[in-house]
């Protein structure tokens, strides 16, 4: 792999929204539109979708062609997964695309960061809730739309047509 890596931060068990990842949207999951538009734009051998270790299987069902990373760390602590994938697939170096399939459309330069800064994020914030929302660490844009409600996912699917 080489160039930008995106990981897609993914789970499950979304505390807001249950399943979000899987739901349908258009004809395809939500998960499938974020992969499908970062391997668009990168090339699939800098695109891995990073999610808790149990939630692995499902994801890979959803998106068989996709690379998983499954992590073996609390699901909630999203920082820690994300850092694991990117020194996996980086080692110490390079650049890192946080990529969530809860934003409508796919917004794959939202939270842009380097392996090194994750890593030294990883060792220093022990607060769990800023573990689990690592966007507010990084700073990046709001979406468009950022799918956590069943009002936000009825948005989305009213743009790509799904209901009246």
């Amino acid at each position: 792999m080489s160039g930008p890596l995106a990981i897609i931060q993914a789970r499950v068990h979304s505390t807001r929204l249950a399943e979000k990842v899987l739901l349908p949207l258009g004809g395809k999951v939500l998960l499938r539109w974020t992969w499908e538009a970062a391997v668009d734009a990168l090339g699939k051998d800098n695109v891995v979708i990073a999610c808790p270790a149990a939630d692995r299987e499902r994801l890979q069902t959803a998106v068989p062609e996709a690379e998983i990373f499954g992590w073996d760390g609390p699901e909630g602590d999203v920082l820690g997964r994300l850092a694991a994938c990117a020194r996996e697939y980086r080692g110490t170096t390079g650049t890192v695309l946080r990529v969530t399939p809860e934003d409508w459309p796919p917004v794959l330069w939202r939270d842009v960061t380097t392996v090194e800064t994750l890593l030294e994020l990883q060792a220093g914030v022990e607060d769990p809730v800023a573990r689990e929302h690592v966007g507010d660490l990084l700073h990046g844009p709001v979406a468009p739309i950022e799918i956590n409600t069943p009002e936000d996912y009825d948005r989305a699917r009213r743009q790509v047509g799904d209901v009246q």
